[in-house]
Protein backbone atom coordinates (compact mmCIF):
# COMPACT_ATOMS: atom_id res chain seq x y z
CA UNK A 1 0.00 0.00 0.00
CA UNK A 2 2.80 2.27 0.77
CA UNK A 3 4.67 1.91 -2.44
CA UNK A 4 0.84 2.68 -4.34
CA UNK A 5 0.67 6.02 -2.31
CA UNK A 6 4.06 6.89 -2.90
CA UNK A 7 3.63 6.35 -7.21
CA UNK A 8 0.34 7.98 -6.73
CA UNK A 9 1.67 11.32 -5.42
CA UNK A 10 2.69 12.68 -9.04
CA UNK A 11 -0.25 13.21 -11.47
CA UNK A 12 0.84 10.55 -13.94
CA UNK A 13 1.10 7.85 -11.54
CA UNK A 14 -2.10 8.58 -10.10
CA UNK A 15 -3.57 8.59 -13.35
CA UNK A 16 -1.73 5.23 -14.10
CA UNK A 17 -2.85 3.66 -11.21
CA UNK A 18 -6.95 5.00 -12.19
CA UNK A 19 -6.17 3.52 -15.61
CA UNK A 20 -4.88 0.58 -14.17
CA UNK A 21 -7.19 -0.01 -12.20
CA UNK A 22 -10.25 0.62 -14.29
CA UNK A 23 -9.09 -1.95 -16.88
CA UNK A 24 -8.67 -4.79 -13.84
CA UNK A 25 -12.22 -4.03 -12.48
CA UNK A 26 -14.09 -3.53 -15.72
CA UNK A 27 -13.32 -5.82 -18.66
CA UNK A 28 -13.25 -9.06 -16.82
CA UNK A 29 -16.92 -8.44 -15.50
CA UNK A 30 -17.99 -6.64 -19.03
CA UNK A 31 -16.69 -10.34 -20.36
CA UNK A 32 -18.66 -12.23 -18.05
CA UNK A 33 -21.38 -10.15 -18.41
CA UNK A 34 -21.59 -10.44 -22.11
CA UNK A 35 -21.15 -13.79 -22.45
CA UNK A 36 -23.94 -14.69 -19.78
CA UNK A 37 -25.97 -12.73 -22.11
CA UNK A 38 -25.39 -14.72 -25.09
CA UNK A 39 -22.74 -12.96 -26.94
CA UNK A 40 -20.00 -14.72 -28.72
CA UNK A 41 -16.62 -13.63 -30.50
CA UNK A 42 -17.37 -12.62 -33.83
CA UNK A 43 -20.96 -11.65 -33.35
CA UNK A 44 -22.86 -8.20 -33.16
CA UNK A 45 -23.07 -5.94 -29.63
CA UNK A 46 -26.87 -5.78 -28.74
CA UNK A 47 -28.24 -2.66 -27.06
CA UNK A 48 -29.14 -4.36 -23.90
CA UNK A 49 -25.35 -5.61 -24.23
CA UNK A 50 -23.79 -1.95 -24.76
CA UNK A 51 -26.17 -0.67 -22.04
CA UNK A 52 -25.03 -3.28 -19.27
CA UNK A 53 -20.92 -2.90 -20.34
CA UNK A 54 -22.08 1.05 -19.88
CA UNK A 55 -23.59 0.70 -16.52
CA UNK A 56 -20.46 -1.75 -15.23
CA UNK A 57 -18.10 0.81 -16.43
CA UNK A 58 -19.40 3.72 -14.60
CA UNK A 59 -19.65 1.34 -11.38
CA UNK A 60 -15.95 0.39 -11.95
CA UNK A 61 -15.03 4.23 -11.98
CA UNK A 62 -16.83 4.61 -9.00
CA UNK A 63 -15.17 2.27 -7.29
CA UNK A 64 -11.48 2.92 -8.35
CA UNK A 65 -12.08 6.64 -7.46
CA UNK A 66 -13.50 5.50 -3.76
CA UNK A 67 -10.40 3.08 -3.45
CA UNK A 68 -8.04 6.06 -4.06
CA UNK A 69 -9.90 8.68 -2.65
CA UNK A 70 -10.09 6.19 0.89
CA UNK A 71 -7.16 3.99 1.14
CA UNK A 72 -4.65 6.01 -0.67
CA UNK A 73 -5.38 9.66 0.58
CA UNK A 74 -7.00 8.59 3.66
CA UNK A 75 -10.00 11.21 2.81
CA UNK A 76 -13.62 10.83 0.94
CA UNK A 77 -14.97 11.69 -2.25
CA UNK A 78 -15.90 14.76 -0.92
CA UNK A 79 -12.30 15.87 -1.96
CA UNK A 80 -13.76 15.93 -5.58
CA UNK A 81 -16.37 17.70 -4.72
CA UNK A 82 -18.83 15.27 -3.65
CA UNK A 83 -20.13 17.42 -0.06
CA UNK A 84 -23.35 15.48 1.01
CA UNK A 85 -24.90 18.83 1.99
CA UNK A 86 -28.07 21.17 0.84
CA UNK A 87 -25.90 23.48 -1.02
CA UNK A 88 -24.96 20.86 -3.17
CA UNK A 89 -28.00 19.57 -4.13
CA UNK A 90 -29.19 22.79 -4.99
CA UNK A 91 -26.38 23.65 -7.17
CA UNK A 92 -27.06 20.68 -8.74
CA UNK A 93 -30.66 21.69 -9.45
CA UNK A 94 -29.56 25.29 -10.33
CA UNK A 95 -27.08 23.80 -12.70
CA UNK A 96 -29.76 21.41 -14.82
CA UNK A 97 -32.38 24.58 -15.03
CA UNK A 98 -29.33 26.69 -16.62
CA UNK A 99 -28.25 24.06 -18.68
CA UNK A 100 -31.52 22.53 -20.48
CA UNK A 101 -32.82 26.01 -20.46
CA UNK A 102 -29.71 26.90 -22.34
CA UNK A 103 -29.99 24.37 -25.01
CA UNK A 104 -33.58 25.66 -25.77
CA UNK A 105 -32.82 29.36 -26.00
CA UNK A 106 -29.77 28.36 -28.45
CA UNK A 107 -32.15 26.38 -30.51
CA UNK A 108 -35.35 29.00 -31.03
CA UNK A 109 -32.88 31.59 -31.75
CA UNK A 110 -31.43 29.34 -34.52
CA UNK A 111 -34.28 28.43 -35.84
CA UNK A 112 -35.51 32.44 -35.49
CA UNK A 113 -32.48 33.23 -37.86
CA UNK A 114 -33.62 30.06 -40.21
CA UNK A 115 -30.49 28.00 -39.26
CA UNK A 116 -32.60 25.33 -38.29
CA UNK A 117 -36.43 24.75 -38.18
CA UNK A 118 -38.81 22.99 -34.98
CA UNK A 119 -40.77 19.89 -36.22
CA UNK A 120 -43.47 19.16 -33.98
CA UNK A 121 -45.48 16.85 -35.49
CA UNK A 122 -44.05 13.64 -33.52
CA UNK A 123 -44.51 13.96 -29.56
CA UNK A 124 -45.45 10.35 -29.26
CA UNK A 125 -43.41 9.21 -26.75
CA UNK A 126 -42.48 12.77 -25.41
CA UNK A 127 -42.95 11.84 -21.51
CA UNK A 128 -40.87 9.12 -21.67
CA UNK A 129 -37.89 10.64 -23.31
CA UNK A 130 -38.21 13.56 -20.49
CA UNK A 131 -37.73 10.77 -18.08
CA UNK A 132 -35.34 8.86 -19.50
CA UNK A 133 -33.18 11.47 -20.76
CA UNK A 134 -33.03 12.66 -17.22
CA UNK A 135 -32.29 9.64 -15.91
CA UNK A 136 -29.83 8.96 -18.45
CA UNK A 137 -28.05 12.74 -18.34
CA UNK A 138 -27.96 12.87 -14.33
CA UNK A 139 -25.67 9.36 -14.75
CA UNK A 140 -23.94 10.62 -17.69
CA UNK A 141 -22.64 13.98 -15.71
CA UNK A 142 -22.38 12.76 -12.43
CA UNK A 143 -19.89 10.07 -13.49
CA UNK A 144 -17.87 12.28 -16.47
CA UNK A 145 -18.24 15.64 -13.89
CA UNK A 146 -16.80 13.02 -10.66
CA UNK A 147 -13.95 11.84 -13.22
CA UNK A 148 -12.85 14.93 -15.09
CA UNK A 149 -13.92 17.83 -12.69
CA UNK A 150 -13.50 15.58 -9.46
CA UNK A 151 -10.45 13.48 -9.85
CA UNK A 152 -8.51 14.47 -12.40
CA UNK A 153 -9.23 18.49 -11.85
CA UNK A 154 -7.80 17.89 -8.02
CA UNK A 155 -4.73 15.98 -8.90
CA UNK A 156 -3.80 18.12 -11.50
CA UNK A 157 -4.38 21.31 -9.93
CA UNK A 158 -2.57 19.91 -6.62
CA UNK A 159 0.74 20.26 -9.39
CA UNK A 160 -0.15 22.55 -11.72
CA UNK A 161 -2.40 25.30 -10.32
CA UNK A 162 -6.03 25.75 -11.02
CA UNK A 163 -5.65 27.73 -14.18
CA UNK A 164 -3.57 25.21 -15.87
CA UNK A 165 -5.44 22.37 -14.26
CA UNK A 166 -8.31 23.62 -15.63
CA UNK A 167 -6.94 23.38 -19.31
CA UNK A 168 -5.21 20.40 -18.85
CA UNK A 169 -8.54 18.95 -17.95
CA UNK A 170 -10.65 20.46 -20.13
CA UNK A 171 -8.58 18.87 -23.18
CA UNK A 172 -8.41 15.99 -22.12
CA UNK A 173 -11.82 15.79 -21.85
CA UNK A 174 -12.08 16.67 -25.70
CA UNK A 175 -9.57 13.81 -26.09
CA UNK A 176 -10.96 11.27 -24.13
CA UNK A 177 -14.33 11.73 -26.68
CA UNK A 178 -12.53 11.09 -29.61
CA UNK A 179 -11.60 7.48 -28.44
CA UNK A 180 -13.46 6.53 -32.12
CA UNK A 181 -12.55 4.50 -35.66
CA UNK A 182 -10.43 7.07 -38.00
CA UNK A 183 -12.90 7.78 -40.34
CA UNK A 184 -15.46 8.59 -37.38
CA UNK A 185 -12.42 11.60 -35.91
CA UNK A 186 -11.46 13.12 -39.57
CA UNK A 187 -15.81 13.75 -40.10
CA UNK A 188 -16.16 15.12 -36.55
CA UNK A 189 -13.10 16.58 -35.51
CA UNK A 190 -14.38 20.24 -35.37
CA UNK A 191 -16.35 19.14 -32.26
CA UNK A 192 -13.21 19.56 -30.94
CA UNK A 193 -13.42 23.08 -29.53
CA UNK A 194 -16.53 22.72 -28.63
CA UNK A 195 -15.76 20.33 -26.00
CA UNK A 196 -12.35 21.84 -24.45
CA UNK A 197 -14.92 25.35 -24.28
CA UNK A 198 -17.30 22.92 -22.19
CA UNK A 199 -14.48 21.04 -20.19
CA UNK A 200 -13.34 24.61 -19.12
CA UNK A 201 -16.76 26.49 -18.32
CA UNK A 202 -17.55 23.35 -16.30
CA UNK A 203 -14.56 23.87 -14.46
CA UNK A 204 -15.03 27.17 -13.81
CA UNK A 205 -18.67 25.42 -12.68
CA UNK A 206 -16.94 24.02 -10.17
CA UNK A 207 -14.63 26.66 -8.87
CA UNK A 208 -17.50 28.92 -8.78
CA UNK A 209 -19.19 26.56 -6.20
CA UNK A 210 -16.93 26.32 -3.97
CA UNK A 211 -15.06 23.46 -4.85
CA UNK A 212 -18.85 21.23 -4.74
CA UNK A 213 -19.76 19.22 -8.40
CA UNK A 214 -23.60 20.17 -7.94
CA UNK A 215 -23.27 22.77 -10.39
CA UNK A 216 -20.83 20.99 -12.78
CA UNK A 217 -23.31 18.01 -12.88
CA UNK A 218 -26.07 20.12 -13.00
CA UNK A 219 -24.87 21.84 -15.89
CA UNK A 220 -23.30 18.66 -17.89
CA UNK A 221 -27.07 17.24 -17.62
CA UNK A 222 -28.96 19.75 -18.46
CA UNK A 223 -27.36 19.88 -21.85
CA UNK A 224 -27.42 16.10 -22.34
CA UNK A 225 -31.18 15.99 -21.08
CA UNK A 226 -31.78 18.47 -23.61
CA UNK A 227 -30.02 17.03 -26.71
CA UNK A 228 -31.37 13.66 -25.32
CA UNK A 229 -35.24 14.67 -25.81
CA UNK A 230 -34.33 16.87 -29.06
CA UNK A 231 -32.73 14.29 -30.92
CA UNK A 232 -34.33 11.42 -29.71
CA UNK A 233 -38.05 12.88 -30.75
CA UNK A 234 -36.22 14.16 -34.10
CA UNK A 235 -37.46 17.50 -32.95
CA UNK A 236 -35.11 19.71 -34.82
CA UNK A 237 -34.89 19.70 -38.11
CA UNK A 238 -31.24 20.38 -39.62
CA UNK A 239 -29.61 21.07 -43.09
CA UNK A 240 -31.39 24.14 -43.72
CA UNK A 241 -30.37 25.16 -47.55
CA UNK A 242 -27.35 27.30 -47.22
CA UNK A 243 -26.51 26.90 -43.87
CA UNK A 244 -22.91 24.89 -42.90
CA UNK A 245 -22.87 22.27 -40.24
CA UNK A 246 -20.05 23.65 -38.54
CA UNK A 247 -22.21 26.21 -37.67
CA UNK A 248 -25.30 25.15 -36.13
CA UNK A 249 -23.09 21.68 -34.54
CA UNK A 250 -21.69 18.37 -35.99
CA UNK A 251 -23.40 15.55 -36.11
CA UNK A 252 -26.95 17.17 -34.85
CA UNK A 253 -25.05 18.47 -31.34
CA UNK A 254 -26.03 22.12 -30.58
CA UNK A 255 -22.40 22.33 -28.82
CA UNK A 256 -20.39 21.15 -31.58
CA UNK A 257 -20.54 24.37 -33.75
CA UNK A 258 -19.85 28.29 -33.96
CA UNK A 259 -23.04 28.70 -32.47
CA UNK A 260 -22.67 26.64 -29.40
CA UNK A 261 -18.82 27.73 -28.53
CA UNK A 262 -20.55 31.17 -28.77
CA UNK A 263 -23.37 29.75 -26.43
CA UNK A 264 -20.82 28.10 -23.88
CA UNK A 265 -18.73 31.64 -23.90
CA UNK A 266 -22.18 33.02 -22.35
CA UNK A 267 -22.72 30.88 -19.87
CA UNK A 268 -19.10 30.87 -18.92
CA UNK A 269 -20.17 34.55 -18.37
CA UNK A 270 -23.33 33.88 -16.70
CA UNK A 271 -21.64 31.23 -14.53
CA UNK A 272 -18.74 33.54 -13.57
CA UNK A 273 -21.49 36.07 -12.13
CA UNK A 274 -22.81 33.82 -9.78
CA UNK A 275 -22.49 34.14 -6.25
CA UNK A 276 -20.47 31.92 -4.59
CA UNK A 277 -22.18 29.67 -1.41
CA UNK A 278 -21.63 29.44 1.82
Amino acid sequence: MQSLAKSSERPIGRILLFIAGLIGLWLPVTLVWMLATGWRPGAEFQTHQLLGASIILYAAILSVLWFIAHRLDARSLSQYGLQRDRTNLGLLGLGIAIGATGIALLMSFEASLGWLRWDLSNTAGVGRAILEGLLVALGVGFIEELLFRGFLLHTFERAYGAIRASLITAIFFAVTHFIKAPEVIIATWPQFPGLVAMGLVLALARYKAGGRLGLSVGLHAGWVWAYYIVNTQNLVVYGQPGIAEWLTGIGRNPLAGLAGIVFLLLTGTLVARLPRPA
